[in-house]
């Protein structure tokens, strides 16, 4: 993963929305979640429950004075992933299909589910490489998915 230098002057990796969903899809694999019907009701109100724990670190670091990078990343992610006008979640959609090849495998954009192509073994190499704070939060958005889209 390319790292930046932070407001700070310390190295910082670049968490985007891609690394985010990449390592997402890797948490979820590691659970034994092997795909995502983006229209579900059940996954929908996993995305929701994602938005809201990112929301919830976002005031956590703001109030801990963490690092303006840091916070700033999280905020662009839950941004793009946020429930959109229409109601739907189109910017988690649009971040999983966009693993096509590498991490999902939904070649007809018409296909309700989107597969998870990655093999567990990489997904857990794919946690392993980030950030011990990353790893927490991909291990609380997972959950937070899995807890909801369980119903």
């Amino acid at each position: 993963m390319p790292r930046v230098t932070a407001l700070s002057g310390k190295l910082a990796p670049n968490f985007d929305t891609h690394a985010f969903i990449k390592a997402f899809v890797a948490g979820l694999v590691l659970r034994d979640r092997l795909s995502i019907s983006p229209y579900g009701a059940n996954d929908r109100r996993g995305f929701a429950n994602v938005v809201r724990l990112l929301d919830k670190k976002i005031d956590e670091l703001e109030k801990k004075g963490e690092d303006a990078k840091a916070v700033r990343q999280l905020v662009r992610i839950a941004n793009d992933l946020r429930v959109s006008n229409s109601g739907g979640y189109e910017g988690f959609e649009t971040a999983l299909r966009g693993l096509q090849l590498t991490f999902a495998n939904c070649p007809n954009p018409f296909y309700e589910e989107i597969a998870f192509a990655v093999p567990r073994p990489y997904a857990k190499t794919t946690v392993e490489n980030l950030p011990p704070t990353h790893q927490t939060l991909i291990k609380e958005v997972a959950e937070a998915f899995l807890q909801e889209a369980s119903r």
